[in-house]
């Protein structure tokens, strides 16, 4: 009975995970899924601020661990897998690139995805010019996401242990409402899956498309200081001494 409970929830599991690769696919859809229907909102205003100064001025960065995203002809686009979009595949340990190459690099929701997060920040700080800048989110609150692996969370004085080589520039925990929320949608979602991962998936799904609206409440509250107590991410922008 428990090799059977195993099998089936490895084969959901694996179900699970090809169905986000196949999404993926299709970069405008898994776009839009990701912005509008995931429970977390973030104000990505310094992010297009930043992609601005690359595009007007004689800069170059590097977007890692970037998964469909394509800001910028002058971003290039490096991560694990071959999504679409992916300019260059190799192993966030290993960059295959030169020292001080890059301007700017963004790890968007990167890190809690590697098992080694000082590894893969001291490459990061490597590739990156004298005086260049790293931009992140970083998780404080959220559930488990798998893509393909989930590691850790970091707090605000995680940020500043991690990218101690760096100048912090910015370290400001935002959305105290998606943090929230997330967590709620996946609660209810496990009390009412009966221990199946296929209920469970069926049930996230409509609780995500009914609630996610509550998410913009963060737009009001990621303003309050203490919010950052109950953050879902971390926005952090670092320079390199």
């Amino acid at each position: 009975m428990l090799n059977f409970l195993t099998n089936q929830i490895h084969l959901e599991y694996n179900f699970l995970n090809q169905l986000k690769t196949n999404v993926k696919k299709f970069p405008k859809i898994y776009q839009f899924l990701a912005e509008f229907i995931a429970p977390v909102h973030i104000s990505k205003k310094n992010l297009r601020q930043i992609i601005k100064e690359i595009e007007s001025q004689d800069k170059i960065g590097l977007n890692i661990g970037s998964g469909v995203t394509n800001y910028s002809s002058k971003i290039l686009n490096f991560d694990l897998q071959p999504f679409p979009n992916v300019e260059v595949i190799g192993d966030l340990f290993n960059l295959p690139f030169k020292d001080s190459s890059f301007d700017y690099v963004f790890s968007i929701f990167v890190l809690e995805h590697v098992p080694n997060p000082e590894l893969a920040i001291e490459e990061m700080h490597r590739v990156l010019k004298p005086g260049g800048v790293c931009y992140a989110f970083i998780p404080f609150i959220q559930g488990y996401h798998a893509a393909p692996n989930d590691y850790l969370r970091f707090t605000s004085k995680g940020v500043e242990h991690y990218f101690y080589k760096f100048d912090i520039l910015k370290n400001r925990g935002i959305g105290p409402t998606s943090g929230t929320l997330w967590i709620l949608q996946e609660y209810l979602a496990i009390l009412l899956s009966f221990n199946s991962k296929t209920i469970h998936f069926i049930i996230h799904t409509l609780i995500m498309v009914i609630s996610f609206p509550i998410k913009y409440l963060d737009i009001i509250l990621s303003k309050f200081y203490l919010s950052q107590n109950i953050a879902s991410v971390n926005e952090v922008m670092v320079r390199k001494k």
